[in-house]
């Protein structure tokens, strides 16, 4: 990795492009910082990656925006199944579109994604297989989980079970519909402004 640290000329031609007004000694203490953090990144390029096993089978092809979708809450449909025993044996989870499971499309609302399969499971994913889940598919999710409503995936609005012209509540939209309407004994979603507070309302 080419990381060095900026120099004060560079860091006044960026600030020129922008239309900021920054001192040559303010300049000093962001330079400071900047050098910090490049050591920090070049630490960690060394490290070499990890990449976690997948401890459970699962099919090579998966069944997006399956025909049986009525209130437009799956993303992906497929079945993994976890340990034989566990607290979650005989239980049914669908996750959010943005947590990680091997080889199923993560799409997070978003069509850009469309193509990206993630190679591991999230630590989430293996703990509930650990436990005796089966998976049974990925949920329909907001544009990459930043919305509070249930309109914004690039997939189609996700529709409540209770009332169809309402809201699910998002980001973990299609998560809520599944579970509401019976769907799934559960689902994981992911929550840093309401994801899961707003639609588990």
């Amino acid at each position: 990795m080419a990381l060095t640290k900026p120099t004060i000329n560079r860091m006044t031609q960026l600030a020129n492009e922008i239309g900021l007004d920054i001192d040559n000694e303010e300049l000093e203490i962001y330079q400071s910082f900047i050098a910090s953090d490049v050591d920090s990144l070049k630490t960690l390029d060394l490290l070499s990656d990890f990449t976690p096993s997948v401890d459970y089978p699962r099919q090579k092809h998966f069944e997006t925006m399956p025909e049986e979708n009525p209130y437009n809450a799956w993303a992906t449909k497929f079945n993994v199944k976890g340990s034989k025993t566990g607290l979650l044996h005989g239980k049914t989870v669908v996750l959010k579109d943005s947590i990680f499971l091997a080889g199923a499309p993560a799409k997070n609302g978003a069509t850009f994604l469309d193509d990206f399969i993630p190679q591991f499971d999230a630590t989430v994913v293996t703990r509930i297989l650990d436990q005796g889940a089966e998976i049974v598919g990925k949920a329909n999710s907001e544009y990459m989980g930043l919305c509070g409503g249930s309109h914004s995936s690039d997939y189609g609005n996700v529709n409540n079970p209770r009332r169809k012209e309402f809201s699910s509540g998002g980001s973990s939209s299609g998560v809520a519909a599944l579970v509401s309407s019976g769907e799934v004994d559960m689902g994981l979603g992911g929550d840093q402004g309401g994801s899961i507070r707003i639609p588990a309302s």
